[in-house]
Parts: structure tokens; sequence; C-alpha cells
């Protein structure tokens, strides 16, 4: 029996490292909903990582997730089994230039799915991508009963989604799953998140200009960071839980920037010291100094820990930015 799986967000790093895992079964049938059909970089990626999957098990389609009519009939037609909702920009900054649109484009999105999945497919399992940006961390570390307290649009709009999970799960025949996700990194970020711009700034000064200065809000704050393939394995695994639920997903272990700096510079053998400038007013209101996981819920549930910490999947990301042109 063939296996059908949506994966919405699919040629975004997590869908791609989930995607990667997947097709090493030939039972599985993928639709991957995204704006660009035509994603050379996406298949060229999925080959970077394994060039023996069953790519022929995979069909991108252009959905939109906005019109409720055009949602039903997909879901009428492919009724899958499972449903991965990794749609929407990850990076905040993203979310703060159009609040509403973006707000109303995550929900809509998630509620059209919802609707349809219970009307033609209410059998499915749904995993939501939820985010650790939704904590008010002012406790750490933070598990499934720490305080929620939206920061910006970008968590704001998954607060709604998690709690529509948590409340829904109760009076349906779908399993829902909500993960929310601590920083997760990999060779495919693009130079605008944080360690890869901290990654291609120090390649630049090593080959290019020894004078260049990079600028940061901050040294000082600490995050969780975790390998987006280990996060992607374990949302895969939840999803076979048989009942309901949420997870922190992350490595329960934080670093500084400050951290990251040194391991990045140092591995081109930089003195990050005469690189690097502060500038405060890059900050963000609000976000908070520490945030690190319990994932303790997590680790009891399913047979899953984390193989790479965040200096293991920095090498993969130095090697990736090294070697572009593979």
């Amino acid at each position: 029996m063939v296996e059908k799986i949506l994966i919405t967000g699919v040629t975004g790093q997590d869908g791609i490292f989930l995607t990667s895992k997947l097709l090493q079964k030939d039972n599985i049938k993928i639709i991957g909903i995204t704006r660009n059909t035509k994603n050379k970089n996406f298949f060229k990626n999925l080959y970077y990582l394994n060039k023996n999957l069953y790519i022929q098990n995979i069909e991108l389609i252009n959905l939109n997730l906005q019109d409720e009519n055009t949602v039903e009939k997909f879901i009428e037609y492919f009724k899958p089994t499972r449903v991965f909702n990794l749609t929407g920009p990850s990076n905040v900054n993203n979310s703060l230039k159009d609040k509403d649109i973006y707000i109303e484009f995550l929900i809509k999105s998630f509620d059209n799915l919802l609707n349809a999945l219970e009307s033609y497919s209410n059998d499915c399992r749904i995993f939501q991508a939820s985010t650790s940006e939704m904590f008010n961390s002012s406790k750490y570390p933070l598990n499934e009963e720490s305080d929620l307290n939206p920061r910006n649009p970008y968590s704001f709009s998954k607060y709604e989604i998690h709690k529509k999970i948590l409340e829904k799960s109760e009076s349906t025949n779908l399993k829902l799953y909500s993960g929310i996700m601590f920083n997760h990194e990999s060779e495919f970020r693009s130079n605008d998140f944080l360690i890869m711009k901290i990654i291609e700034a120090a390649l630049k000064i090593k080959t290019v200009s020894s004078h260049q200065k990079l600028t940061l809000g901050s040294l000082d704050i600490i995050r969780d960071w975790s390998f987006a393939g280990d996060i992607m394995k374990a949302a895969d695994s939840i999803t076979h839980l048989e009942s309901s639920n949420h997870f922190v997903i992350g490595s329960g272990m934080g670093y500084s920037i400050q951290n990251i700096v040194e391991y990045i510079f140092s591995s081109y053998k930089l003195n990050w010291e005469n690189h690097i400038n502060i500038d405060s007013s890059l900050l963000r209101p609000g976000d908070p100094r520490k945030i690190v996981s319990n994932p303790q819920k997590l680790l009891s549930s399913i047979d899953w820990k984390p193989e790479y910490d965040i200096f293991k999947t920095i090498d993969r990301m130095i090697n990736y930015k090294n070697n572009e042109n593979y």
C-alpha cells in the first residue's frame, strides 16, 4: 500500500531534509506545495543529501492554500494519510514587514487544510511546525508547560495555530501534532540567517578582504541550536504516535552567539575580535537573552536523539559554503 504524504513549504530546509528521509522508501507518494514548481535547487539539494532516493515519487504543485474550494478539491482527490505543514517563511524579520497579511496567510492556510482534511481524509495525521518564538522565556529550560507569549507576527500566527491544535485534538478523528521547534540550521540556510551570515563573512574575510568587518547586534544572546535533519527525523517519528500530542523539539543545550562566532572564525584560522562590531540597535525589541529547550517529554516518547550538535552542524555548513558549486 502506498502512503500519501502532503508537505507544505516543501522547498525550505526542513522540507528538503524531511523529503530526503521519506524518499528512502519506495512505497510513498509525496506532493509538495511550493510557489515555484520548477525549483531546480530543491532537487539539486535532495541529490546532494542522497543520490539514491526514489525521486520519481515526489511531485511539486502550486496550490493556493488561501482558496478554500481549491484546497477542498485537492484534499478530496489526494486524500493524504500524513500532512506536514511547514509553510511560511521562518525568518522572523520577514513577518514584521507585512504583519496583518502574514498572520492572515498562515492562519487561513492552516484552517483551510484542517477543514478539508476533516471532510475528506479524517484519518489523517497532521504535523504543525510550531516555534520556540512563542515562549515567554523568563524561565528556562522551556518545556510543553512553559508560558507562551508570542513576540512578533511570526510567533503570533504559530501560537494561534498551536492553540487550535490543542483545542481541536479533543473533538476530531484527525491526529494532530504540534512540534515546537527551537532554532535549527543546515547547509541550506541562506545568508539572511545568523549562522550562515557569519560563515559568509568569515569566508570573504579569508579569501577576499582581510579588512572586512561584520556587525552583529550582540554576542551574549544564547539559543538552543540543532541540526535541521535531526529535527525533521523527530517530526517524522512524532507522526507515528497513536495519539495527538505536542512536543518541544530541541537539543537542550544553549550556546551564545560568541561561542558560534569563535568557532566559525577559528575554523578559518581568523581572530574574530579583529572583525566583529557590535550594534545593539540591530536587536529586536523584547527578544529574550536566553532560550533553551527541555526536550525530556520527546526523548521519553520516541526513539530519537540529536545526531549533530551545533558545532558539527556548523562544520556541514562551512563545508557546503566552501564548495558551493558542487
